[in-house]
């Protein structure tokens, strides 16, 4: 999506994207449908998740973009998965629940779980671009050595220790905003912002039973990012009415 401001003849450039395809296929199915109706631009793959087979075969079909969504942790506590080389798993078999378990693990270890999560999207069908972090970098700097060592940009939004290149100018987080606010919220931030690129990252996921396996009951906060922020984005990206008014 592309905006021209007409009197400075600047062009400014917003990305909407989905995170967390091939996490679970609620996830998958919103964030298609929200592709489909322009509500998504592209979507950050997770190609260890549960449902990334089956992720990326729709997302083939679809001639939906993707970027890697690089994971070094596994954060619910009913589903989980561990990494593809089997050398950052906990006791448990599993990723740790924050990647800033893994601050002083070896870093070639950490790059050869980048370039296994690589291949395996590579293998599953899908190319990407660019990378991007599944809730925080585990270690300062990894992002460089990680662009070196896939050929591609790591194109991040700056939230705790993730990197903050100059890609994005900004970025705008759909997923936590105010439920009866996020259209006048997301207007006002698309009408300011400056020339440059924009993200608009969002966690869509459409199904609540399903979305409900993510978490316990008995983690009240995991499980607005598990249930209630999802359900929200999917809501909002699938309005075609509320997508016009918002120029997409």
């Amino acid at each position: 999506m592309s905006y021209m401001d007409l009197g400075e003849q600047e062009v400014r450039n917003f990305i909407f994207r989905g995170d967390d395809l091939g996490m679970d296929p609620a996830i998958d199915k919103a964030i298609l449908a929200a592709f489909k109706v322009g509500g998504v631009h592209e979507a950050a793959f997770l190609a260890v998740g549960p449902s990334a087979k089956q992720a990326a075969a729709s997302a083939c079909y679809a001639n939906l973009p993707v970027s890697l969504h690089l994971a070094y942790a596994s954060e619910w506590d009913l589903v989980r998965w561990s990494s593809l080389t089997g050398l950052l798993d906990q006791t448990n078999g599993f990723l740790p629940a924050h990647p800033i378990v893994l601050e002083k693990a070896p870093i070639v270890d950490l790059i050869a779980e980048a370039k296994a999560q690589a291949m395996r999207t590579n293998n599953l069908g899908l190319t990407f671009e660019s990378f991007n972090f599944h809730i925080d970098c585990p270690r300062v700097g990894l992002a460089t050595a990680i662009e070196d060592a896939l050929g591609v940009p790591c194109r991040d939004i700056p939230f705790g220790r993730r990197p903050n290149p100059a890609w994005y100018t900004s970025f705008f987080d759909l997923s936590s905003a105010d439920t009866v606010q996020k259209e006048l919220l997301l207007l006002d931030f698309l009408e300011k912002a400056p020339a440059g690129r924009h993200c608009v990252v969002s966690h869509p996921g459409s199904d609540q039973a399903s979305l409900s396996k993510l978490c316990s009951k008995a983690l009240p906060d995991r499980r607005l990012w598990a249930v209630d922020y999802r359900l929200s984005d999917a809501s909002f990206l699938t309005d075609i009415k509320a997508l016009k008014r918002l120029g997409l």
